[in-house]
């Protein structure tokens, strides 16, 4: 038996999300994958990520794994170039490596890093890349509400309705930072934890750009902190400007 863990990139701007679903909602990235890979060896592997992406979401360094059995001779050097022949161009292969049987893309992760972007004006070329905002916000303001949402706290106010009753407590590192690229001016909010709540990058970035715009004072920020309600926080931010950027073993 072999297990092979694979890096890898997508645009998610035509996928319904990365997890394989009914085949009414196909296409998804694990949907394309496992068929390609069927194709490629001639049997169905399931193949397991490392989380879950929603529609419209991209990734810069997703991690899978899936086992093969030992009988399936192709050279793991040869393997991105013989499997990735066969994915649509959405979809890149970073790197492939032999690891341990016990190792599980999810259940062997110790970390996530994730970047959103948001683009300050408009683009035809940003459309699919970034929530495109016509209006400045105050950096500082986001700043200071980033540094007040770092370290551990219960994040119930930006847990997705809907997504369970488990633990809402995390780890987290926040940051936003200005960026300009090719003459086009953003901003990258970057958030890193152990583990995050279903939407809750998103539902931050809601917030902090609600603070951009003095629609909130750090003390209404605390005051999300403290209620750990949903429904009085900032609304969701748009899911195209969100990346997986990598995640650590």
């Amino acid at each position: 038996m072999r297990n092979l863990k694979l890096v890898i990139e997508f645009d998610g701007s035509r996928f319904h999300g990365s997890q394989r679903q009914a085949e009414a909602k196909e296409p998804t990235v694990q949907g394309v994958m496992e068929k390609r890979l069927a194709k490629l060896l001639g049997v169905r592997v399931p193949i397991v990520f490392s989380g879950r992406t929603d529609a419209g979401v991209h990734a810069l360094g997703q991690v899978v794994n899936f086992k093969l059995d030992s009988t399936i001779t192709i050279p793991t050097a040869r393997f991105p170039l013989a499997y990735g022949s066969l994915l649509p161009p959405e979809i890149g292969i970073l790197s492939c490596e032999e690891a341990p049987l016990d190792f599980h893309a999810r259940f062997s992760a110790r970390g996530k890093t994730y970047r959103y972007l948001i683009l300050l004006g408009s683009s035809v070329f940003w459309r699919h890349r970034a929530w495109q905002v016509k209006r400045e916000f105050d950096v500082d303001s986001m700043r200071q509400a980033a540094a007040l949402l770092s370290g551990e706290h219960d994040f119930s106010s930006w847990r997705a309705q809907g997504s369970g009753q488990g633990p809402a407590a995390r780890d987290l590192k926040l940051t936003v930072r200005p960026v300009e690229l090719a003459g086009y001016r953003l901003l990258a909010i970057e958030a890193a934890a152990t583990g995050f709540l279903y939407k809750m990058v998103r539902n931050l970035v809601g917030t902090l750009a609600a603070a951009g715009e003095g629609k909130l004072t750090l003390s209404d920020v605390e005051e999300l902190l403290l209620c750990r309600d949903r429904t009085l926080a900032p609304p969701t931010a748009p899911a195209c400007g969100l990346y997986l950027v990598k995640v650590d073993y």
